[in-house]
């Protein structure tokens, strides 16, 4: 089976997708509902549960005790290579962070990279080999490599010389939509670019799934929240801990005043919502989430240096984005979850099914 996974797809892009768009017609396909978060939304597709059992919402979480941090982004990759943590990032250069981890250290394809089992470990289990070419990680099995041209065209050429059972293949290219935009000429000719490469390697299997973890949007409103956070003279690392991304704000209290202070204030703004955990299938241990309204973003946040012009991480109901499942099963229009992937997978592969959130969409 071949899985492709198109990060950041927007379905207007099918527009300047001929061949993706024109595969619908003979598969199953629809939108795509992944929960909110950011890492989390990939730990539920490799798990087939829910956040709120993964325990993955973002891509850190508190330390026990802040500690100052490595923020070479080159020092901090080879360090964690060299311990075999394969779970790359950008760490940000705020002080901030010294409060807070990595929720991950491991690649998806690593043993024991989650609290459940992913696809991979019940590929293994079955005697199924796969390969999995996720920028910078290229895993055959469990055997881990390390590329680094990161555009599509070296994931490309990869994955047309895998003949493994499962290839795993991960196209970032049209996370370029952060810097110019959800309509700009640049995200045209790398939509046309992605479609092309795809086309080029549909075939490679009977069955094929293409999906993406998010959709993008523009920004329209750009929010300083942390000028109001600020105003509340509360003192961080004493009073409270807090992460803010570009959609949505963590907090930690260290005492009921904070806590108020907060509560009342988030309570007042026309931008944005605490959110209810429950409703969206989360089970973090922070005290409160702040989401933002659909198309607004937090700027400055703790980790872009720039402003984005396009985003994604808003209320998963309202952003989504889509799937297309070419196999001998089933065909025709059908909206589902991420989780529901993992179940149907195994079901094609005609392997063993497993208990999990997720329904058979085949």
């Amino acid at each position: 089976m071949l899985c492709i996974f198109i990060d950041a797809l927007n379905p207007s892009y099918f527009e300047y997708m001929p061949f993706i768009n024109s595969r619908r017609e003979n598969s199953l396909h629809g939108y795509l509902e992944v929960p909110l978060g950011y890492t989390g939304i990939m730990a539920s597709f490799m798990t087939g549960v829910w956040p709120d059992k993964h325990k993955i919402f973002d891509l850190f979480v508190p330390e026990e005790k802040p500690r100052k941090k490595i923020k070479n982004k080159y020092l901090l990759a080879f360090i964690r290579l060299l311990q075999g943590k394969r779970l790359f990032y950008t760490p940000s250069k705020l002080r901030a962070m010294d409060y807070f981890k990595p929720s991950l250290d491991k690649n998806w394809a690593q043993k024991n990279c989650l609290s459940y089992p992913t696809i991979f470990d019940f590929l293994e289990k079955n005697g199924k080999s796969f390969e999995v070419i996720d920028w910078p990680n290229h895993f055959k099995n469990r055997k881990a490599g390390i590329f680094f041209p990161k555009k599509y065209q070296h994931t490309f050429k990869l994955a047309k010389k895998s003949k493994a059972d499962f290839v795993f293949i991960h196209f970032l290219d049209l996370e370029l939509a952060h810097e110019c935009g959800v309509k700009s000429e640049k995200i045209i000719k790398v939509a046309k670019e992605i479609d092309n490469a795809v086309k080029n390697l549909y075939d490679k299997d009977k069955d094929v799934l293409i999906f993406s973890d998010h959709g993008m949007n523009d920004i329209e409103k750009e929010i300083n929240i942390l000028s109001e956070i600020k105003k509340l003279k509360l003192t961080f690392g004493k009073d409270l801990i807090y992460i803010i991304g570009s959609t949505t704000i963590e907090f930690w209290f260290k005492n009921k005043q904070a806590e108020e202070k907060v509560t009342k204030m988030l309570q007042s703004l026309d931008y944005g919502r605490i959110i209810d955990k429950k409703d969206f299938n989360i089970n973090t241990d922070s005290d409160l989430i702040f989401l933002a309204n659909f198309k607004t973003g937090f700027y400055p946040n703790f980790f872009s240096s720039q402003h984005f012009k396009a985003m994604h991480g808003w209320d998963p109901k309202i952003q989504k984005t889509y799937y297309i499942l070419k196999n001998s099963f089933k065909k025709g229009r059908k909206d589902v979850k991420i989780i529901d992937f993992l179940p149907t997978i195994l079901k094609i592969m005609n392997l063993p099914e497993t208990k999990c959130d997720g329904e058979l969409i085949v």
